[in-house]
Parts: structure tokens; sequence; C-alpha cells
């Protein structure tokens, strides 16, 4: 069939009054998976938020926060990432608030800069604990809840405009390929 053929017979579908979902194809119907309990509420993003903030905390260049890594982690794990990643990530979410109620009386988001790093790095340190054990991890929060959070929190500042134009040395306009450079004490990298 030429394009020509492809094109009459889908203009005969549209005026015959067919739409894509009359045909069988549609996305993501109200009801369905989307609405089970592995869907961020606005705690998620906020917790996700302080996270990416104490990963890359305020400096002499704005942090995380500032550069708004917390809504583009959820938007990354929404859109890019397989459900059950999505389920690490809010199960994970979820045992840090606990045991941030439990150990300091207060909501994650409420924590000082210190107090966050201390929970976080206690809680990473016990999962590490437990594998080299072999009794399996803790429930609700993995290894693999830690390395995507680090993961995408890097990518999400370092490819923000904060990130790439304060923290990083950035040219909008690249002049010549330079493939060995000499780079001075305390001088930023380079944004790619």
């Amino acid at each position: 069939m030429d394009r020509r053929e492809a094109l009459k017979n889908f203009t005969f579908l549209v005026s015959a009054g067919f739409s894509i979902t009359t045909l069988g194809i549609a996305g993501c119907q109200p009801g369905s998976e989307q609405d089970n309990e592995a869907a961020f509420n606005e705690e998620h993003e906020n917790i996700l938020a302080e996270i990416a903030d104490t990963i890359i905390p305020d400096t002499d260049t704005p942090g995380a926060k500032k550069a708004g890594v917390g809504p583009f982690i959820v938007m990354m794990i929404n859109d890019c990432y397989p459900e059950s990643d999505k389920k690490v990530v809010i199960s994970g979410l979820n045992e840090i608030q606990k045991r941030s109620k439990s150990n300091y009386k207060k909501d994650f988001i409420l924590l000082s800069l210190e107090d966050r790093e201390s929970l976080l790095k206690k809680m990473e340190e016990e999962i590490k604990n437990k594998k080299e054990t072999s009794k399996g991890e803790s429930k609700g929060v993995s290894t693999e809840f830690f390395t995507l959070i680090r993961e995408l929190t890097l990518f999400g500042y370092f490819t923000s405009e904060i990130g790439a134009t304060q923290a990083l040395n950035y040219v909008a306009i690249p002049g010549r390929y330079e493939e060995c450079t000499i780079l001075e004490k305390g001088q930023k990298a380079w944004a790619i």
C-alpha cells in the first residue's frame, strides 16, 4: 500500500466517525493500574525533594531542591521506569517517613539537613549490613532505592539549568574541540 492509499483509508475512517479508542487502541483508562497503591502523592514528592536536597544541598551554588529535582524524579519514574521500580521508590519513601516519625518525632521534610543525612546513612548502612549477613534487605527500603534516587538526583541536577550553568562551566555556543585541556585548581567541570 502506498502513502496515498493509506491517507485515503485514514480519511475514510475519520469521516466515518471512528476514533482510536473505538478501534481498540486505547491508552491508560481511568480506574486502571495507575489508580493502584503505587502512585506518588504530595508527601512523596516533598520527601523526594528533601532527599535530593540532602544529596546536593545549597552551597555557593543552589541545591537540588531549587533546581526542581524532586518533581523531575517523580516525572522520570512515572514516565520512564517500570511499575516495579515505582513500587520500590514509593515503599522506600514510606519507610523513610515512618523511620523519621519514630526516631525524630517529625516528618522527614521538617528534619534538619544533619538529621536527614544521619537517617539516610543509617538506613543505607543497615541494608549493607543485612546483605553481608545474607538475611536479605529490609522491607520498604532496598539498595535499588538508594541507587535509583542517587542517580536520578545527579542526572536531574546536572541537566537542569541551575546545574548546567551554575554548578558546571557552560558555554552556550562552544568553540573548537580541544581533546586535552588543563583545568585550574578549583575550576568547575564543563557541562556537556
